[in-house]
């Protein structure tokens, strides 16, 4: 009794054996039915379908297919079998040349189904003309045939674990199937234009000519553009900048009417950062298309013009130019309003809204006269968005709402009610690609309130939450927040094996702005740790790295890493003029909180000099507290109100000092980073000290407040001294030491005071 059919194509191939006469022998009944082969590299080396890609390839697939989907009767299946097996044998010789040719030794097969009286008649010839026939119809069909064809291939597992229709990967057809799909997949683009005029020829019987080839020119060049495009839109799947480039200068020289090549060239240089070059090419498509671009059917396509513009106006904002993408904008209103292009008249509000931020709305009111607010503008895209039934961009609008009402101060409640809108929004309508972006955004929010804990929770869902869809902005994000936090508890090697898991993941060459995240993020870091270890040479390589990723975005942080270099190498006046240009809002953008945290690095500054700059850094630790405390930001507030309580005990304020501290503490342990601990604990150990100073003018009664006063700076100098280790912070951890070295001897700890000493002169 024969074996089903599907359990034939899932056999493995056997070891060689003697040749016999017929690829299938009989077999006793009561072994399986098993192909046996002679040599499985001579045999099926001996098929022309094997040395190259032709055309009589497509129908043995196809009858393969149908072997492995179809449940046919036995007989059929063993005649097929047989048919496909001397085609791969090598014994039709010399190969059909035509559709008919090869269709002809099978007219006598009939697709007779044991249960379905009205196929008994059923020819399965002609069925095979029409399906092959319908592949050779257009490129895209035969990309799908070969794609179905590869989806049948099943695993290498035994048979019991496979499924019944698929086909094995090591059996003989298996390898056929394989093969035929890996030439495929390996043409160049003239190779698959000439494979689908050579098949388009098979199937016709006409002689293929060089007219068949030209023919199919137009249509191939427009199916590997749009491959392109998709594969470039998707970010996967994408071929090196430079030879993709290359590809594309072949094609219009070739064909210089195709409008969009020029497109595709300019999502090639978005993906590589080269943002001049793409608004060339982007340009280019619109004056090489006109109003309208030709079709390879002889028709023609209306260009969408709002979306050029809009795409000239995300140019325009990448390279600093706000002015000519409001320009842009203003173009596009009209097109998109005379197309009806709904979406599109959202985006250019959401883009409208953008660049009132960035350039000013004063600046620009007085350019294209009265412009709306920035609410009004948010407030009308989330109410059209809605009305509309525009999800994605819905959900985008409450996330810059979120934004704007975070960096204008508003409630956090108001913030995280437009964050509880937008998620909610993204998953009723199942936008699974923006959960990731509203997680980063809650990071960033709870990054600014001064939460770590909950910035790490909500990176941790984007990194390990199982989303498919996370792009590479969102991933390259969330891979920097998550080493930043760890290099803030000075685990730098775990910091930088982060980053090294997002080079993987979001490369540079292939998704250039996305990596900038991350590269900036590793300089920071190595800086952060050349810094505290004293290194100020490799501090000052990480930061020439570090200067060639700011032009753009981030020179604030790159002025205020110069400054703190600066004060570290014993130039304070660079320091102070550098902080100076940072510590106050950006003119025409306020999207940056980055000015707040910078007036505590001036303060620093300022308490490094002793007395004499604790009452320079008075004024500005109060304007710090008070503008954290407008814009919420609670942990830089405590962290400000620490400093205040540091340039109080500079200026004999002792118990005013040690009571605010002992209100702050708790905040500053739970929330801050190792430096902020041990910046809070020395200061701390400070008042302590003072405090036990006082107490022994005042003789208090047998002297055990002292001794209590001094016990208690000790445990917080010995915290201070782990918390600076951590973090590698070699100068801080000395200072510690030396004035441990005091507290010990002033309390009679002898033992205490020679440790301390004596790690001191290991440190030196």
């Amino acid at each position: 009794m024969l074996a089903p059919a599907e359990s034939l194509l899932t056999l493995p191939v056997p070891q060689p054996q003697p040749p016999t006469s017929r690829p299938f022998p009989l077999l006793e009944p009561q072994r399986p039915f098993r192909l046996s082969w002679p040599s499985p590299a001579s045999t099926l080396a001996a098929s022309h379908a094997w040395r190259r890609l032709s055309p009589n390839a497509v129908p043995l697939v196809q009858l393969v297919v149908l072997l492995v989907v179809d449940d046919l009767p036995q007989d059929t299946s063993k005649e097929l079998l047989l048919f496909v097996a001397d085609h791969l044998a090598g014994k039709h010789v010399p190969e059909p040349t035509t559709l008919a040719e090869f269709a002809a030794g099978i007219r006598h097969v009939r697709l007779a189904a044991e249960a379905d009286a009205d196929t008994a008649d059923t020819q399965l010839e002609p069925w095979l003309v029409e399906r092959v026939s319908q592949v050779a119809s257009s490129p895209t069909l035969m990309d799908e045939f070969f794609d179905e064809a590869e989806s049948l291939l099943g695993p290498d597992a035994d048979l019991q674990h496979a499924d019944a229709h698929q086909l094995r990967r090591l059996s003989a057809f298996g390898l056929f199937v394989r093969k035929c799909v890996v030439q495929y997949r390996s043409l160049e683009f003239g190779g698959t234009m000439a494979f689908y005029a050579r098949l388009l020829a098979y199937c016709t019987g006409d002689r293929l000519s060089d007219n068949a080839y030209e023919s199919t020119s137009l249509i191939n060049a427009a199916r590997f553009i749009d491959k392109q495009v998709e594969l470039l839109e998707q970010s996967s799947g994408m071929p090196a900048p430079r030879e993709l480039q290359e590809q594309l200068q072949q094609i219009a020289e070739a064909l210089p009417g195709q409008a969009k090549i020029h497109y595709l060239a300019y999502l090639n240089c978005l993906r590589s950062g080269e943002h001049e070059g793409a608004l060339v090419a982007l340009s280019r498509f619109v004056d090489t298309g006109g109003i309208k671009v030709d079709m390879a059917d002889g028709g023609n396509r209306q260009i969408p013009l709002h979306y050029a513009a809009l795409n000239l106006a995300t140019l325009y904002t990448r390279l600093g130019y706000p002015q000519m993408a409001l320009v842009a904008v203003n173009q596009a209103i009209p097109y998109a309003r005379q197309a009806h292009a709904e979406e599109c008249l959202s985006f250019l509000l959401s883009w409208l809204q953008r660049l009132n931020t960035d350039w000013g709305r004063e600046h620009a009111s007085s350019v294209y006269g009265t412009m709306p607010t920035e609410k009004q503008a948010l407030d009308t895209l989330t109410d059209r968005t809605r009305r509309l039934g525009q999800h994605a961009l819905n959900a985008v609008s409450y996330l810059r709402k979120a934004e704007w009402g975070l960096v204008h101060g508003k409630s956090p409640v108001y913030v995280f009610h437009a964050l509880q809108v937008a998620q909610t929004v993204i998953e009723q309508y199942g936008l699974d690609g923006m959960a990731a972006t509203a997680e980063i955004v809650r990071a960033g929010v709870w990054e600014v309130y001064g939460n770590p804990r909950m910035t790490r929770a909500a990176v941790h869902h984007v990194l390990h939450g199982g989303a498919e869809e996370t792009s590479a902005d969102d991933l390259s994000l969330a891979y920097a927040k998550s080493a930043w936090l760890e290099a803030q508890e000075g685990r730098y090697d775990e910091a930088l094996r982060i980053l090294d898991t997002a080079k993987a993941a979001v490369p540079v060459i292939g998704a250039f702005q996305a990596s900038q995240h991350w590269v900036r993020t590793r300089w920071i870091v190595l800086f952060e740790r050349a810094l505290n270890t004293g290194d100020l040479d490799g501090a000052e390589r990480a930061l020439n790295g570090l200067r060639g990723h700011c032009a753009k975005h981030g020179r604030e942080m790159l002025l205020s890493a110069e400054a703190r270099l600066a004060q570290k190498s014993g130039r304070p006046d660079e320091a102070y003029r550098l902080l100076c240009e940072v510590c106050e809002p950006s003119t025409g953008s306020t999207t940056s909180l980055e000015h707040i945290t910078n007036l505590l690095r001036m303060a620093d500054l300022f308490l490094d000099s002793g007395r004499e700059g604790a009452i320079t850094a008075l004024p500005v630790i109060l304007k710090c507290a008070a503008a954290a405390d407008k814009y919420h930001m609670d942990l830089v507030r405590v962290l400000a109100l620490v400093r205040l309580s540091h340039i109080l005990l500079h200026l004999q304020h002792v118990r005013q000092a040690h009571g605010l501290l002992d209100e702050l503490m708790p905040t500053v342990l739970s929330r801050g980073s190792a430096a902020d601990r041990g910046y809070a604990y020395s200061v701390q150990a400070q008042t302590m000290l003072a405090m036990g100073s006082l107490d022994q003018d005042k003789d208090s009664e047998g002297g055990d407040g002292k001794q209590d006063w001094h016990g208690s700076a000790i445990v917080c100098l010995q915290h201070a001294v782990d918390c600076y280790r951590a973090v590698q912070a070699a100068d801080k951890v000395r200072g510690s030491l030396a004035l441990l070295a005091m507290a010990c001897h002033a309390a009679g700890r002898t033992d205490g005071r020679n440790g301390a000493v004596q790690q001191l002169r290991l440190l030196k």
